[in-house]
C-alpha cells in the first residue's frame, strides 16, 4: 500500500488528482493526503512517512497567500537539505500545467531523477503517466518487502469464546507459544490451502475493546509479522439491514465516540468527527467473489450441526461501528445510524485492530474485520447464536485465505 501527499493550492487540480487516484486498483482515499500550502507540507513531511509527494511548482508559501513561481522548488530544496528534520518520500512527482514552471525546475528535477508531468484540463494523458509511476514504486516496495514477512495469516479475536476456540477448530497442528514479559498465549499452524502450506498465528486479547484490540495486534505484528492480519468473531448487528448468522465485512470502520461534548442553548450536545478506515480494495475483489458463490455459503451453512436459523446466511460488505461498550438498545442503534445511514452492525474491537494495521511501522500487512452477527443490538440481545455466528466469520475468513493467498 502507497502513502500519497499532494501539494497544490489549486483546489479544482487538487480534487481531480485525488478523484483520479482513488480510482488506482492499489489506492484507497484514506491512502491519499491534500495540503494547498508549502507550511503545510512541510508540516506534513515532519510528522508522517509518504512514498510519493505530488507537488505543484507554482505554490504559495502560507495558505493564502499568492503563489511563488519558485514554491514547490524551494520547499523540495528545504527537505532535501534537511534530511534528519523532514521524511523524505521514495519519489517525486511534479505536476504543473505551465510550461514556464516545466522549464524553472527542468534541470533540478532531472539532477535528482524526480519525474516531471505535464498537467492538462483536456487530457488524461497525465492520469496514466502517475499511474504508471505509482505502479512501478509499488512494485518495488513489495518486492523489497516479500522476505520480511514471516507468516502468511494473523488472526486477532477480542476473547477466547467464542472467537479463538472456532479458529482453533482449523486443522492446523496447532502449538502454543508464550514470550516473557507477555500475558499473550499464541497458537502457530500451518494450513494446509490450495496446494500450499501457509503459516498462520492466531491470538486472543486478554479482554474486549479498541484499546485491548489494538494492542493485541500491535504485538502480533512486531513478533511474528503476517502478511495478511484478519479479525473474526461475533458482532450485533442493525435490524433489517442483517440477520443472524449472516457474516460482515466492515468497510468502512470507525468510532463512533468519536467526537466532541459542547453545550448548545443550554444543552450537552455530541458533535461527531468519526475518522473511517477503508477495506484494502484488492480483499473486496476477493470478498465480492466470496458473496456470489451461493453454493459454498449453502455448503457451510449445511455443514453446521448444532443450534442455528432456519435460513442460509449472507455475507456483506458495509459500515460497521466500534465502540466501547456493549449496546443491547435499539434507541443507541438508531444514534449511531446517524453517524452512517447503511450501518449494518456495531461491535467493540474491529476499529482499534485496523487502526493497529494501518499505523504499525516497518512491514504493511493487510487487515480485514470478519464478524458473524450473534444478536441484532436490541432488548432480545442473547448469546444464544454466538458460536454460529463465530464460526462463519472463521469459515469465511479461511475461504479468502485460500482465494488471497
Amino acid at each position: 500500500m502507497l502513502k500519497v501527499l499532494v501539494i497544490d493550492d489549486d483546489g479544482h487540480k487538487t480534487g481531480t488528482i485525488r478523484s483520479e487516484l482513488s480510482n488506482f486498483d492499489f489506492l484507497n482515499d484514506s491512502d491519499i493526503e491534500t495540503v494547498q500550502c508549502s507550511v503545510a507540507g512541510l508540516k506534513a513531511l515532519r510528522e508522517s512517512q509518504f512514498d510519493v509527494i505530488i507537488l505543484d511548482i507554482n505554490l504559495p508559501y502560507r495558505f493564502g497567500d499568492t503563489p511563488d513561481p519558485e514554491g514547490g522548488l524551494n520547499l523540495l530544496k528545504r527537505t532535501m537539505g534537511n534530511r534528519k528534520k523532514y521524511n523524505l518520500p521514495k519519489e517525486v512527482i511534479g505536476l504543473t500545467e505551465y510550461d514556464s514552471s516545466m522549464q524553472l525546475v527542468e534541470q533540478y528535477f532531472g539532477d535528482n531523477l524526480f519525474s516531471l508531468i505535464k498537467y492538462d484540463r483536456t487530457s488524461l494523458k497525465w492520469v496514466e503517466q502517475i499511474k504508471n509511476k505509482l505502479s512501478y514504486i509499488k512494485s518495488i516496495k513489495e518486492s523489497s518487502q516479500t522476505n520480511l514477512y514471516i507468516f502468511d495469516v494473523g488472526f486477532v479475536c477480542a476473547l477466547s469464546s467464542p472467537e479463538l476456540s472456532e479458529v482453533l477448530k482449523i486443522e492446523a497442528n496447532w502449538v502454543k507459544q508464550s514470550f516473557e514479559d507477555d500475558n499473550l498465549i499464541y497458537y502457530i499452524g500451518s494450513i494446509f490451502a490450495e496446494e500450499q502450506h501457509l503459516k498462520v498465528v492466531v491470538v486472543a486479547a486478554n479482554q474486549m475493546g479498541l484499546s485491548a484490540a489494538a494492542v493485541t495486534t500491535m504485538k502480533m505484528i512486531n513478533l511474528f509479522r503476517p502478511r495478511l492480519m484478519i479479525m473474526p468473531g461475533i458482532m450485533g448487528g442493525v435490524k433489517s439491514e442483517v440477520n443472524i448468522g449472516d457474516v460482515v465485512i466492515s468497510d468502512p470502520s470507525w468510532d463512533y465516540g468519536d467526537g466532541k461534548y459542547v453545550v448548545e442553548e443550554g444543552k450537552t450536545v455530541f458533535k461527531q468527527s468519526p475518522l473511517h478506515i477503508r477495506l484494502n480494495k484488492t480483499l473486496e475483489t476477493k470478498i465480492n467473489l466470496l458473496i456470489t458463490d451461493r453454493d459454498l455459503i449453502m455448503s457451510l451453512y449445511d455443514s453446521y450441526c448444532e443450534q442455528k436459523p432456519s435460513n442460509m446466511f449472507d455475507v456483506h460488505i458495509g459500515p460497521v461501528a466500534s465502540g466501547s461498550a456493549v449496546v443491547a438498545a435499539s434507541e443507541k442503534i438508531k444514534a449511531i445510524k446517524q453517524q452512517h445511514r447503511k450501518l449494518l452492525g456495531i461491535d467493540m474491537e474491529i476499529y482499534g485492530f485496523m487502526y493497529a494495521v494501518e499505523n504499525t511501522n516497518g512491514i504493511k500487512p493487510l487487515g480485514i474485520g470478519i464478524k458473524g452477527v450473534s444478536d441484532l443490538s436490541d432488548e432480545d440481545k442473547n448469546s444464544d447464536y454466538a458460536q454460529y455466528a463465530a464460526r462463519n466469520s472463521v469459515m469465511i475468513s479461511l475461504e479468502l485465505m485460500k482465494k488471497f493467498l
